[in-house]
C-alpha cells in the first residue's frame, strides 16, 4: 500500500514533489495501489517509484521521468505519456490500452528501452517513433496500435498480438516474433533482418518492400500474403517446415522463389503446381504444367529421410555447403545454428526438432562437441531412438542420429560420457571437405545412408 506521507507530498503538486525528491534522493517513494486517475503530473519526477497496482487512468504524464519505476499491474488506460521516459521501467501486466505516447508536434521519441512490458495491453495506442529496443513485450497486445517508425531492435515479442497494427517502416532487427499473431499487419518498408518468426502466424499482412533477409521461419503459418515484392526471400533461414495457404499462392500470382518453397518443405511436384497460379497462362502452358506435375509425382524417386542439420555457428561455411548439397539431392533438410547462450530459447527449438525430425545430422567438430548444447541434444535424440525402436526386431531398428566429422576431435580428444554411444554409429567422414571431389564422394555416401529401406517403408514423420 502507498506511503501516506509520500502521497500527501504528491497531492501538494508537482513542484513541491520534485523539490522533495531532490533533497530526499535516497528514499524510494511508495505510491503503490494509489488512485491517481486524471491527475496532471506534467514533468513529474517518478523515477524509481513504486507505482505497482496504481490507478493512473487518463492521468497527464507528459514529460514525466519514470526511469526504473515499478508500474507492474498498474492501470494506465488513456494516460498521456508524450515525451515520457520509461527506460528500464517495469510495466509487467500493466494495462496501457488507448494510450497516446506522442503528439503530432513531437519527434523526441518515447524511451521504453529495456522495459518489461510483458502481458501489457496497447490496444489502439499511438507509439509511432517510439524507442522500444531490448524490451520484453512477451504476450503484449498491440491490436490496431500505430507503431510507424518504431524501433524494436533486439526486443522479445514472443506470442505478441499485432492484429491490425501499423508497423510500417519499423526496425525489428534481431527481434523475437516467435509464436506471435500477425493478422492484417502493415509491414511496408519494415526492416525484419534476422528476426525470429518461429511458430508465428502471418495472415493478410502487407510485406511490400519489407526486408526479411535471414529471418527464421519454422512451423510458421503464412496465409493470404503477397510474397512478390519482398526483399530477401531467398535468404531466409528455415529451421523447420512451414505452412503456406492457397490464398498466398493466389495473391502472389504463383511468382514465389523455388528456393523459398523448398525451404518451407514443399516437394518438387507441389512447387510445379504453384505455376498454375500465374496469370494469363495459355491452354498449352497449363497442359505442360499438368503433365510435369504428374511426371514428378509419379517418378517414384528413392525415398529419403528428412533431416535436421545441427552444427556450431563456427562451422557455418561447411554446414551451408552440406545443406546446399543435400537440397540438390532432394533431401529435405533444415538448418540449426547454435550461436546463442545457455538458457536462450534455442533449447525449445532443439526439443521441437528432436521430436519432429526423422534424422539428426550432427556435425561432430571440436567447436560443436565442446559446445554447451551438444549433450542435451544427444540425450534427447537417443531417447527418441530408444522409444521408436522399442519392441522391434534388430533388422527393423532405425538409427535416428547420423554423426559426421570434419576433424579428428571425436576420435582423439573428445572426453564425454556419450563418446562410446556415438562411436557405435558409422561416422561420416568429411575431414577433406575442402577438396570438392572428396566432398562429393562423402556426400554420396551420406545420401545413400539416408535412403529408406525397404523401399515400401514410410518413415515416421510429422512433416
Amino acid at each position: 500500500m502507498a506511503n501516506i506521507e509520500h502521497l500527501k507530498i504528491l497531492n501538494q503538486g508537482v513542484k513541491k514533489w520534485n523539490e522533495w525528491r531532490k533533497t530526499n534522493d535516497d528514499i524510494r517513494p511508495d505510491l503503490s495501489y494509489s488512485d491517481l486517475s486524471g491527475k496532471i503530473l506534467k514533468d513529474v519526477q517518478l523515477y524509481n517509484v513504486n507505482l505497482s497496482h496504481a490507478i493512473l487512468n487518463r492521468a497527464y504524464l507528459n514529460g514525466a521521468n519514470l526511469f526504473e519505476a515499478d508500474l507492474s499491474h498498474a492501470s494506465l488506460k488513456g494516460v498521456n505519456l508524450r515525451e515520457a521516459i520509461l527506460c528500464r521501467a517495469n510495466l509487467n501486466n500493466a494495462d496501457l490500452s488507448i494510450v497516446e505516447i506522442y503528439g503530432p508536434d513531437f519527434y523526441a521519441m518515447t524511451d521504453i528501452v529495456g522495459a518489461d512490458l510483458s502481458n501489457a495491453t496497447f490496444k489502439d495506442a499511438n507509439l509511432s517513433e517510439a524507442q522500444m529496443t531490448r524490451s520484453d513485450l512477451t504476450k503484449t497486445d498491440f491490436s490496431r496500435a500505430k507503431l510507424h517508425g518504431a524501433n524494436f531492435n533486439n526486443s522479445t515479442l514472443y506470442k505478441t498480438v499485432f492484429r491490425g497494427a501499423d508497423l510500417s517502416n519499423t526496425n525489428h532487427k534481431k527481434t523475437d516474433f516467435s509464436g506471435s499473431y500477425l493478422e492484417e499487419v502493415d509491414f511496408y518498408g519494415a526492416n525484419l533482418e534476422n528476426a525470429d518468426f518461429f511458430r508465428a502466424r502471418i495472415a493478410r499482412s502487407n510485406l511490400e518492400k519489407a526486408n526479411i533477409r535471414n529471418i527464421l521461419l519454422g512451423y510458421t503459418g503464412i496465409d493470404d500474403v503477397d510474397l512478390r515484392e519482398i526483399k530477401g526471400l531467398d535468404k531466409i533461414n528455415h529451421g523447420a517446415p512451414s505452412t503456406i495457404s492457397n490464398k498466398t499462392f493466389i495473391k502472389s500470382e504463383g511468382n514465389i522463389s523455388q528456393e523459398f518453397l523448398k525451404g518451407v518443405g514443399l516437394s518438387d511436384w507441389e512447387i510445379e503446381t504453384i505455376n498454375l497460379y500465374k496469370l494469363r497462362l495459355t491452354p498449352d502452358q497449363i497442359t505442360d504444367i499438368a503433365y510435369k506435375v504428374v511426371e514428378l509425382k509419379n517418378d517414384s524417386p528413392i525415398l529419403l529421410f528428412p533431416v535436421f542439420l545441427s552444427h556450431s555457428g563456427e562451422d557455418k561455411v561447411f554446414a551451408r555447403k552440406l545443406f546446399d548439397g543435400l537440397q540438390k539431392r532432394n533431401v529435405r533438410c533444415w538448418l540449426d545454428e547454435k550461436e546463442t547462450k545457455p538458457g536462450d530459447r534455442i533449447i525449445r527449438i532443439i526439443d521441437q526438432a528432436i521430436k519432429h525430425y526423422d534424422k539428426l545430422l550432427l556435425i561432430c567438430s571440436e567447436k560443436s562437441l565442446t559446445s554447451w548444447w551438444v549433450e542435451r541434444e544427444l540425450e534427447r535424440i537417443l531417447l527418441k531412438e530408444k522409444e521408436y525402436n522399442k519392441g522391434k526386431k534388430e533388422e527393423d531398428k532405425v538409427n535416428l542420429i547420423i554423426p559426421i566429422t570434419i576433424d579428428d576431435y571425436i576420435f582423439k580428444e573428445w572426453d564425454s560420457p556419450w563418446k562410446v554411444e556415438v562411436k557405435r554409429y558409422i561416422i561420416g567422414d568429411f575431414r577433406t571437405w575442402k577438396d570438392n571431389e572428396n566432398f562429393q564422394k562423402s556426400l554420396d555416401q551420406l545420401v545413400d545412408g539416408l535412403k529408406v529401406n525397404p523401399s515400401n517403408f514410410k518413415p515416421p514423420s510429422y512433416l
